[in-house]
């Protein structure tokens, strides 16, 4: 009996995703996939996710790689002192307000945001924005 055809590549995503494969590996394929179908957009998203976005400017980063985040403080006022206080952007000083929001931008590519998740990995990509 002859052996069942291999599945498309389109098929192996799926499967990939349904058996919880590594994204990196799903991107890598994604690569393949945009560049059988003459889909450079597709192609050239995948390899930007797998190689972060060191060069991107904040403004330019996509949506779902900038994380609201709440800004807390610990400080020492006088006689008081204050910890793991929450404050608003629009506490901080006018000269603070540009350099320090409530978002963290993921700059790392797949793999360094995957071994900060599995607490595998040291993150090594920073970014400032001024």
């Amino acid at each position: 009996m002859p052996d069942p055809p291999a599945p498309s590549l389109l098929t192996e995503i799926e499967r990939d995703l349904l058996d919880n494969v590594s994204v990196a590996n799903v991107l890598r394929k994604l690569i393949l996939l945009g560049g059988r179908a003459g889909s450079a957009e597709l192609r050239d998203w995948a390899a930007q996710e797998l190689r972060g976005y060191a060069d991107v400017h904040v403004d330019d980063l996509p949506a779902y790689r900038k994380i609201p985040a709440i800004i807390q403080m610990d400080a020492v006022v006088g006689p008081h002192q204050v910890s793991h206080q929450t404050v608003g952007p629009h506490e901080l000083p006018e000269e603070a307000r540009e350099h320090i929001t409530n978002q963290v931008p993921f700059y790392q590519g797949i793999g360094e945001i995957q071994a900060m998740i599995d607490g595998t990995g040291r993150t090594t990509t920073w970014k400032r924005t001024s």
